[in-house]
């Protein structure tokens, strides 16, 4: 079987991140922090670390040293797929079947917020807070990780590939 050499690094360094991620879940959630909440943030430079890698080892193992932007680019949104999906099915997993008391932890951490702020929102922006943190599941929770990681990820990748990009440069011709 012929694979594709992009998609297979993908798959590996995502999966590292992806299992990465857990472990910091599983660190933040025995420590007794809410890992969904506000403290998830301490894990932000984990995918950061194996897009790098990942781009880096396509350019400088496979393609000879040289990686255009748009390769670049290519590599680390497969990474932060593969990352961002492997993370959501485990704690889908873990919310359904483990501990669902962590969605009301993470509901609880939103009305605390959102009593916080009363002094910064209108009444009307509070009441509406509370209604949606009253809507929330395990599945709206892992739907909204997944696109806040997609959409932070094709940010990083861009960020990057312009950095990691490097031409071939012109050899003359004769």
């Amino acid at each position: 079987m012929n694979s594709n050499p992009l998609i297979k690094t993908g798959l590996n360094y995502g999966s590292m991140s992806g299992l990465a991620l857990v472990a910091m879940f599983f660190i933040l959630y025995f420590a007794g922090f809410n890992p969904l909440g506000g403290m998830s943030w301490l894990g932000a430079w984990i995918p950061i670390v194996f897009i790098t890698l990942a781009m880096k080892l396509v350019r400088d193992q496979l393609m000879g040293g040289f990686i255009s932007f748009g390769m670049a680019f290519r590599i680390g949104l497969i990474t932060v797929f593969f990352s961002s999906l492997l993370f959501d099915m485990i704690i889908f997993v873990f919310g359904k079947a483990v501990d669902p008391g962590i969605v009301e932890a993470y509901r609880s951490e939103i009305l605390k917020s959102a009593d916080a702020a009363k002094s910064l929102l209108s009444e009307n922006m509070v009441d509406q807070v509370i209604e949606e943190a009253q809507k929330v599941n395990i599945t709206s929770i892992v739907f909204n990780d997944f696109t806040t990681k997609m959409t932070g990820g094709i940010i990083l990748c861009l960020i990057l590939a312009a950095i990691l990009m490097r031409k071939k440069p012109h050899e003359p011709s004769f």
